[in-house]
């Protein structure tokens, strides 16, 4: 097993896909969080928002905007899901090739591509066999956020 921080990752928010957005963002809005803007990111295919608050996680609030968006099958089954943990980090390919080094099995879901709501900083997202779903933004620093 390996220490803490060997793979060069920070954590940055959780993913909620959700089929109401308004509805989600109003809960959220009672448990304390401020709603940035949605966003439309075209290469994604969906309408995207950082919810942000003190002593909580970040969360981005992820909407589907066609039947071909990469969630609209997660939310077939459910109405929302947390489905998704992100990080940021310098170099996204050494942070994979050490998570499969240590005995996790990666498999790249989506390649590098710039994403709205980061500004253009290059997002990936990899499957963690024994985790789940990452996303990986390419930034030496938590990444600024787009406001439209």
């Amino acid at each position: 097993m390996s220490g803490p921080a060997v793979y060069g990752l920070n954590f940055h928010h959780f993913g909620l896909a959700v089929r109401d957005y308004d509805k989600a963002a109003r809960f959220l809005e009672g448990l304390g969080y401020t709603i940035g803007s949605r966003i439309f990111d075209p290469l994604q295919n969906v309408e995207v928002a950082i919810c942000d608050a003190p002593e909580h996680p970040t969360i981005e609030l992820v909407v589907a905007v066609s039947d071909d968006s990469p969630i609209a099958n997660v939310l077939k089954r459910q109405e929302t899901s947390v489905y998704h943990s992100c990080y940021y980090c310098v170099d996204p390919s050494a942070a994979l090739a050490a998570i499969e080094a240590d005995g996790f099995p990666v498999i790249t879901v989506s390649e590098p591509k710039p994403a709205v709501l980061f500004c253009g900083a290059e997002v990936l997202f990899a499957y963690i066999s024994g985790f789940g779903l990452i996303e990986v933004i390419n930034s030496v620093e938590p990444p600024p956020i787009a406001t439209r």
